[in-house]
C-alpha cells in the first residue's frame, strides 16, 4: 500500500512540472519573451529573425538566433541604429559625440541635403560650417546644425542664403545690396553685368535715386538704384558711359552728336570744330554730307561719308582724284602747284590724267605735268612744253643710249630681232645692252649679237656659231679643227686626250689642232699625223729598248718639284701618277690618270699587263702601300724614279729611290 502511495506522488509530481513549461512555450507564442538574459519575440510560433516591424516600430533580431539586437546594424547595404530597447532610431539623433539623421524608415542619411534643413555627410554626421553640395555652396549653424538662410555674419562677412539655404552670389539682392562671386557683400562701387551701383561704405545698400554726391562728384541713379550711363538726362544732356554730363563727340543709338564743353549741351546747326565744319540738325544729329557736295554758287566741298566732317587734301571719289584747298575746303580748278609739282582740275574739279593738256602739256598717270621726257611721238621740255623734236617707233637712240619703241612708243624689253639682227634690251630700263654677256650669247659694241666668228672676249677666245650660241668640244673652223671647253666654251690650248687619241692644240696657230707635222714642246719633239693623233718615237730596236728609253727619259726630270694634282707640264711640277702619265704620253702610251687605274686599266686606254715584281725590267710602272696610292718607273738596277712628296729634292720632288723601298702593291707594262 505504501509503494503504490509513493508511485502515485511521483507521477502527479512529474505531471506537475510538465504542466508549467508549457503554459510559458504557448504564452511565447504570441511575442515577447525572455531566455538566458536574451529577448526574442515569437511569430506565428516562430523567433522573429532580421528586420521586423513589431506595432509600428522597427526592430532587428539576430538571423541566425533570433537574438533582439541593438547598436549599429547594416542590412542590406543600409546602416540603422537600434537603442537599448531595440528601437529603430528616427529622425535627428545624438549618437555619441556626433549628430546623425535617420529616416522615418530607421535608415542613416548620408551625403545629402535633409529637408532643407540639414546636411549629413559621407559618413552620416551632420555637418557644420561651409558645406558645398552639387553646383551650391551652403552653411550650417555649428550648434544647431540647421541651414543658414537670409542674412548671416560669418567671421566679419555679410553672406546671403536664399530660401533652400543656397550661397546667393554675383548678383544683387533685391534692390539694395549685392554680393560678389564668394558672396561676400559688397561696398562702395559695384558693377553686375552690364549696371553698375554704388553701395554704401557702412551699410552695403544702395544709394537713393536722383543726384548722389560720391567722393565730392555728383552722379545720378536710376530707379533701380543703378548709375544712369548712357543715359539721355534731358533734352539737351546726355550722360556717358562713366555716368558723367557728355563733351565733344559722341556715338548715341547709330547718330553722331557733338556736345559743348561749356554748358554740357548737345549742338544745332552749323559748327566748326577743330578748324572743320560740320552741321547738326535739330535734334542735334551730325548730318553726313556724304561724298561731294555743290552749293549755288558752283562751288565744291567734300564730306566725309563716316564722319560728316568737311575733308581737306587730296580726295577720291568715285572714279575720279580731286584736291580741297586746305584752308576754305574749295575743290581746286585750273593749273596748281602742290608740293612742288603741278596739276590740272577740270571745271568739275577733276583732275586730269595722262593726257594732253591743251594740246602742249601733258600729265602722268598721276596727274603731275612731266617735263624734260618722250611723250609719244613728241619731246616735252624743262617748261613742260611740246619742243617740236619728234620720234617714230622702232630704235631711237638720245644721249648714248639705245631703246626699242614699238608703235605705242612703249619700250620693248628682252631679246628682240631688228632688220636680221639680234638685240637685248633690259628688262627693267629698256636700255639696249652692249659688250655683256645674256643667256650664253655675247653683245659687241653696237649692241648685236656675235656669230659667225672668233672673238677673244676678256681674256679668252670663243667661236660663235651662226645662231650666236658659243661653239664646244672638237669644232671645225675656216678649215682648221680647235677644242672649245664643253662648260665655258673657252679656246683649249695644249695636249687633250679625246677618245683615246692625244691631240695638241697649238696657241702659236691661234689654237688649231697640229696635223701632219712634227712640233717641239718644251724641248721635246712631237709627231702629230693627218687627224692631229699624236704618234709615239719608236726605238730602233725592240721592245725592251723602248722600255729603257721610258726610263731614260723619265730620269731627265730628276730635281723638278712635286705638285699636288700637277699632270700639265714635267717641269713646273707633277704628282706621282700625273709623272707617269706624261712620260708614257711622251711615248704615245696613253694611260689613266689615277693609281688605281694605271693598275686595273680603264676602258678607252691601253691596257697593262700584271707583271711578277722578279720579272720587273725597265721601264715598268711599280705600285705602293697596301692602298696602291702611289706609283713610280723602273729603271734598272733595282731603282725607281718616283714624283715624291716628302719634302723638297733630294728629298723630295722627281727623285731615285730603292725599287723596294716601302711595300709593293704590284707590277704592271705598257711598253709591250
Amino acid at each position: 500500500m505504501k509503494k503504490d502511495c509513493k508511485l502515485f506522488l511521483y507521477i502527479t509530481l512529474a505531471f506537475c512540472l510538465m504542466i508549467v513549461p508549457c503554459k510559458n512555450i504557448c504564452a511565447a507564442d504570441q511575442g515577447w519573451y525572455s531566455q538566458n538574459g536574451k529577448v526574442f519575440y515569437q511569430m506565428d510560433g516562430e523567433k522573429a529573425k532580421g528586420l521586423v516591424t513589431i506595432k509600428g516600430s522597427l526592430f532587428y533580431f539576430d538571423p541566425n538566433t533570433g537574438e533582439r539586437l541593438s547598436g549599429w546594424r547594416t542590412v542590406k547595404g543600409k546602416l540603422y541604429y537600434f537603442g537599448k530597447n531595440g528601437l529603430a532610431l528616427t529622425g535627428k539623433q545624438k549618437i555619441g559625440k556626433y549628430q546623425y539623421y535617420f529616416n522615418r524608415k530607421g535608415i542613416l542619411q548620408k551625403d545629402t541635403l535633409i529637408q532643407r534643413t540639414y546636411y549629413a555627410g559621407k559618413r552620416g554626421r551632420l555637418a557644420s560650417g561651409w558645406i558645398h553640395y552639387g553646383v551650391n555652396d551652403y552653411y550650417f549653424d555649428p550648434v544647431t546644425f540647421r541651414m543658414y538662410k537670409g542674412w548671416h555674419e560669418i567671421k566679419g562677412k555679410y553672406y546671403y542664403f536664399n530660401a533652400y539655404g543656397q550661397l546667393v552670389k554675383g548678383r544683387m539682392v533685391g534692390k539694395t545690396w549685392y554680393v560678389n562671386e564668394s558672396g561676400e557683400r559688397q561696398y562702395g562701387w559695384v558693377d553686375a553685368g552690364t549696371k553698375r551701383y554704388y553701395l554704401d561704405p557702412d551699410t552695403g545698400k544702395t544709394v537713393k535715386k536722383g543726384w548722389n554726391v560720391i567722393n565730392k562728384q555728383k552722379f545720378y541713379f536710376l530707379e533701380d538704384h543703378s548709375l544712369a550711363r548712357n543715359y539721355w538726362l534731358n533734352e539737351n544732356q546726355y550722360l556717358d558711359e562713366k555716368g558723367k554730363l557728355a563733351t565733344g563727340w559722341q556715338q548715341i543709338d547709330g547718330k553722331t552728336y557733338y556736345f559743348r564743353k561749356e554748358k554740357k549741351e548737345k549742338a544745332t546747326g552749323w559748327l566748326r570744330i577743330s578748324g572743320k565744319v560740320y552741321y547738326f540738325d535739330k535734334n542735334g544729329a551730325c548730318q553726313k554730307l556724304s561724298g561731294l557736295v555743290r552749293t549755288d554758287y558752283g562751288i565744291r566741298y567734300y564730306f566725309d561719308p563716316t564722319t560728316g566732317e568737311m575733308a581737306t587734301g587730296w580726295i577720291h571719289y568715285g572714279v575720279n582724284d580731286y584736291y580741297f584747298d586746305q584752308k576754305t575746303g574749295r575743290a581746286y580748278k585750273g593749273w596748281h602747284y602742290i608740293e612742288g609739282r603741278r596739276y590740272f582740275f577740270n571745271a568739275f574739279g577733276q583732275l586730269a590724267k595722262n593726257r594732253f593738256v591743251g594740246n602742249t602739256y601733258f600729265v602722268d598717270a598721276e596727274g603731275k605735268m612731266v617735263t624734260d621726257t618722250w611723250i609719244l611721238s613728241y619731246e616735252i621740255g624743262a617748261d613742260g612744253k611740246k619742243t617740236g623734236k619728234t620720234r617714230t617707233p622702232g630704235l631711237f637712240s638720245e644721249n648714248g643710249k639705245t631703246w626699242l619703241l614699238d608703235e605705242d612708243y612703249e619700250k620693248l624689253t628682252g631679246w628682240r630681232e631688228v632688220d636680221g639682227q639680234w638685240y637685248h634690251f633690259d628688262e627693267a630700263s629698256g636700255e639696249m645692252d652692249r659688250e655683256k654677256w645674256i643667256d650664253g650669247y655675247y653683245l659687241k659694241k653696237d649692241g648685236t649679237r656675235t656669230s659667225g666668228q672668233l672673238a677673244w672676249i676678256d681674256g679668252e677666245t670663243y667661236l660663235f656659231l651662226e645662231d650666236g650660241s658659243k661653239a664646244k668640244g672638237l669644232t671645225e673652223y675656216e678649215g682648221k679643227k680647235y677644242y672649245f671647253s664643253t662648260v665655258t666654251g673657252a679656246l683649249y690650248t695644249g695636249f687633250k686626250v679625246i677618245d683615246e687619241y692625244t691631240y695638241y692644240f697649238d696657241l702659236k696657230q691661234s689654237g688649231a689642232m697640229a696635223v701632219d707635222t712634227e712640233i717641239s714642246i718644251d724641248g721635246m719633239i712631237y709627231l702629230f699625223d693627218k687627224d692631229g693623233h699624236m704618234k709615239p718615237k719608236m726605238p730602233d730596236s725592240g721592245k725592251e729598248e723602248l722600255g729603257e728609253q721610258i726610263a731614260a727619259y723619265a730620269q731627265e726630270f730628276i730635281g723638278y718639284p712635286y705638285k699636288e694634282r700637277g699632270d700639265q707640264d714635267l717641269k713646273q711640277g707633277v704628282d706621282c701618277s700625273g709623272f707617269t702619265m706624261l712620260v708614257m704620253r711622251h711615248f704615245g702610251i696613253h694611260i689613266p690618270r689615277t693609281t688605281w687605274a694605271q693598275h686595273d686599266g680603264v676602258k678607252g686606254y691601253k691596257q697593262p699587263i700584271q707583271i711578277p715584281i722578279e720579272d720587273r725590267k725597265p721601264g715598268d710602272l711599280i705600285f705602293y702601300y697596301s692602298g696602291n696610292s702611289h706609283v713610280g718607273i723602273y729603271i734598272g738596277n733595282d731603282k725607281v724614279v718616283h714624283a715624291s712628296n716628302s719634302a723638297p729634292y733630294p728629298k723630295g720632288g722627281i727623285k731615285i729611290s730603292a725599287y723596294d723601298y716601302v711595300y709593293i702593291y704590284g707590277c704592271v707594262r705598257y711598253w709591250y
